[in-house]
């Protein structure tokens, strides 16, 4: 994916980081050429790799929270 886009150049490093509390932290780092936009070659990176993702059937959990809470009765 890295590599496939237009503003990307040499081979990307990337590592298994850390464990997260709720996650596997993946890290990348690659050289965006001078024409390249320095928000969007990143944005166009990471939606593609989700592209391939959902693509390989992959299903990423997101953090949820449920609150419960008593109304308070109007006197």
């Amino acid at each position: 994916v890295i590599l496939d886009h237009t503003h990307t150049e040499d081979e990307p490093l990337i590592w298994f980081e850390e464990f997260g509390t709720y996650s596997l932290n993946l890290s990348m780092f690659y050289y965006i050429v001078k024409e390249g936009a320095l928000l969007g070659v990143p944005n166009d990176v990471n939606l593609a790799l989700l592209e391939r993702f959902n693509a390989a059937g992959f299903e990423f959990a997101f953090p949820t929270q449920t609150v419960y809470h008593q109304a308070i009765a109007k006197v």
